[in-house]
């Protein structure tokens, strides 16, 4: 029997290890010999239940981002109705002093020539 383990060929091993690649995980999980075989089913609920709560975790964590998200765009148009309100008191003080500024200096010519 150990001569005929001699006489076989490089080749010859070449296609029987590929034979044994291509077939070999259908044969572990037909043997039971998966990769789950040696945990207790016990162990494999809770590693499903934890799977569960860290989707429903991650599901919650999109929510919140979500609300955030929708507040900052809520403050950026609170903020931007702010400064046009704030640069409408400014054109109105900006014409407010140019009217009074012109009045005096119309003040000022008239009383210089009387």
């Amino acid at each position: 029997m150990g001569n005929a383990a001699m006489n076989i060929g490089e080749q010859e091993l070449q296609v029987i290890g590929e034979y044994v690649r291509a077939h070999l995980s259908e044969w572990t999980l037909q043997s039971g010999a998966g990769p789950y075989a040696g945990l207790d089913r016990a162990l494999i609920e809770r590693i499903v239940r934890v799977e569960e709560g860290l989707k429903a975790l991650h599901d919650q964590m999109d929510l919140r981002f979500e609300q955030v998200d929708k507040r900052f765009e809520e403050m950026l148009h609170y903020m931007d109705k702010r400064f046009e309100a704030f640069d409408k008191r400014f054109v109105i003080l900006q014409w407010v002093m140019g009217l009074g500024f012109t009045a005096i200096a119309g003040l000022m010519t008239l009383f210089n020539y009387f």
